[in-house]
């Protein structure tokens, strides 16, 4: 009977529509506030803007689903903060994470495909 050695497909170095699938990815992951984690997707911060943009139809406090499906109550001011927050927060990140794509794009052997499933490989620094 013969053997066959099979590697572990993450262990081995990713394709450039890796790099571009896991990129777009990461882009949405939720985001840390003084809240908790955020929904930062486009459609969420959409969401949450129209919410702000409407408030005075809505009441003085509306329950905010968070990232890990837990809610929080808050009024307009703690909805603009929360915004905000997660606005700036989410804009720092695909800074970071288009710089990383453009790096590893550049490289003569692409990342591990383990390594760009996780989002911290993107943000920190691969110097």
């Amino acid at each position: 009977m013969k053997r066959e050695i099979k590697l572990n497909p993450d262990n081995k170095p990713c394709t450039i529509d890796d790099l571009r699938k896991y990129r777009d990815q990461m882009k949405k992951e939720p985001v840390d506030t003084s809240f908790g984690a955020v929904d930062a997707d486009p459609e969420s911060l959409a969401t949450m803007q129209s919410v702000i943009d409407n408030f005075d139809a809505i009441g003085s406090n509306i329950d905010w689903t968070l990232a890990d499906n837990t809610s929080v109550t808050v009024n307009r001011d703690d909805l603009v903060s929360m915004y905000d927050q997660s606005y700036q927060a989410t804009t720092l990140r695909n800074v970071a994470i288009h710089n990383a794509y453009n790096k590893f794009k550049n490289q003569s052997t692409y990342p591990l495909l383990r390594d760009i499933k996780n989002l911290s490989f993107w943000t920190d620094d691969q110097s």
